[in-house]
């Protein structure tokens, strides 16, 4: 197991009180879930973190706590952390803290919370019930199996790593069926996308709502850059729960909680290939790279992304006269994701002899809406009108080349 990859959450005091010489123990421990996820990569070229359907994962970024378990007498807390890969090991005083109340050596587990980190960030991401509740912190410390030392690991002593569960990858939950479950894995796909994004996010704690039983939501949405909401059936979904991440992303950059998208133009809803307008286009294209970029890397020039059941890499225009690509969300998809990735291809079709000629940094890309104005004039982050905030506002500030933006993705028809 690796030492590299644990942090001790911001702002949390463990409470010792370290004397000139410690004596420190070191706990050893991998987290993982039951991963049953649908449409999120398994393996392939350029994935970032491949999903497991029908294994498990470890539980990257997750937030637990390390607890003394005593019979007779109350446990005593150590500390909390969260740990990066999902598996690592954590070093804290003992001898010399106020928690170690002269004990000899420690009897170390786990309580895992329904939180998970960026490393490095003061920005998370929790689960809440639709009651706005938080669900049950799992515990390792009655242990599993009949055996209830099973999750502890017992008598740590100095010198040695001591592993729970010996080193074995322990389930938070292993059921991923539950509502319980479903929400883990809700969790860890939006994790991918706060890995990447939390340095330009301003949200602090973002609320995962799972399930919503309210209606209110059928497709999942995202309120405020503080909480996504998720109806019954749809946490599975990793490409899903990363698009609702591109929407707080999105408002993080404006530093507001919401969007004027307006996606009236066929009826309520959207959907990829629809012809909507430009705000429509805009908002939901940029989620959906988002999405593209939290499990495949632009960087490797052999990314294939998909999502929602399409290829986010393809050439060929969805439409075949070009003009009718204006407001399509996969073309602004696409269109971003040509501005980031290395593999950068000749147009074909109706976007014949317009290539993808840019290779730009996937924050640099990002920062491009935080130069927007308040307010609701023509290229202010809330634009009055169905066309309101599109491509050509978007570019207003970054100024990318056009070949790539807009020829090459047939989105020149949007309004200047």
């Amino acid at each position: 197991m690796s030492r590299v990859h644990l942090w001790l959450i911001p702002a949390v005091i463990m409470g010792a009180s370290f004397a000139a010489h410690s004596a420190t123990r070191t706990v050893c421990l991998e987290l993982i879930i039951h991963d049953e996820r649908v449409d999120c990569p398994s393996s392939g070229t350029g994935v970032r973190s491949a999903c497991n359907p029908g294994g498990a994962v470890n539980a990257t970024g997750t937030e637990f706590e390390l607890w003394d378990k005593d019979s007779g007498s109350a446990d005593e807390y150590i500390g909390r952390w969260y740990i990066g890969s999902g598996e690592g090991c954590v070093t804290f005083e003992w001898e010399n803290a106020s928690y170690s109340k002269g004990e000899l050596n420690p009897d170390v587990y786990f309580v895992a919370h329904n939180r998970v980190w960026a490393s490095g960030s003061n920005e998370s991401i929790r689960i809440e019930d639709d009651n706005n509740n938080i669900y049950a912190y799992p515990s390792s410390r009655n242990g599993w199996g009949g055996n209830p030392d099973a999750g502890t690991a017992v008598d740590c002593t100095n010198g040695a790593n001591c592993y729970i569960a010996g080193g074995a990858g322990v389930y938070i939950h292993s059921n991923a069926f539950s509502d319980y479950g479903q929400a883990l894995m809700a969790l860890d796909s939006v994790q991918r996308s706060l890995a990447i994004y939390h340095t330009r996010l301003n949200s602090g704690t973002i609320s995962l709502e799972y399930p919503d039983s309210s209606g209110a939501c059928p497709t999942a949405c995202t309120n405020s850059r503080k909480k996504i909401t998720v109806p019954p059936g749809l946490a599975d979904e990793g490409f899903r729960m990363a698009h609702e991440m591109g929407h707080v992303v999105h408002m993080g950059e404006f530093i507001q909680d919401d969007l004027r998208n307006d996606c009236s133009a066929n009826g309520p809803g959207w959907s990829l290939d629809s012809q909507e307008n430009d705000s429509c286009a805009v908002a939901e294209g940029w989620a959906t790279y988002v999405a593209a970029v939290s499990w495949w890397d632009p960087n490797n020039s052999g990314s294939v992304p998909t999502g929602f059941g399409v290829d986010h890499e393809a050439a060929k225009p969805t439409w075949d006269a070009c003009a009718a690509n204006r407001g399509v969300a996969l073309q602004v998809s696409r269109a971003f994701w040509d501005l980031d990735d290395w593999n950068n291809e000749s147009g074909v079709d109706a976007a014949a002899g317009s290539d993808d000629l840019s290779s730009n940094s996937t924050l640099g890309i990002t920062s491009g809406w935080s130069d927007f104005a308040n307010g609701t004039a023509n290229r202010e982050d809330f634009e009055i009108g169905a066309h309101g905030v599109n491509l050509y506002d978007y570019d207003f500030n970054k100024n990318y080349p056009d070949e790539t933006l807009f020829d090459h993705n047939c989105l020149t028809s949007q309004a200047p």
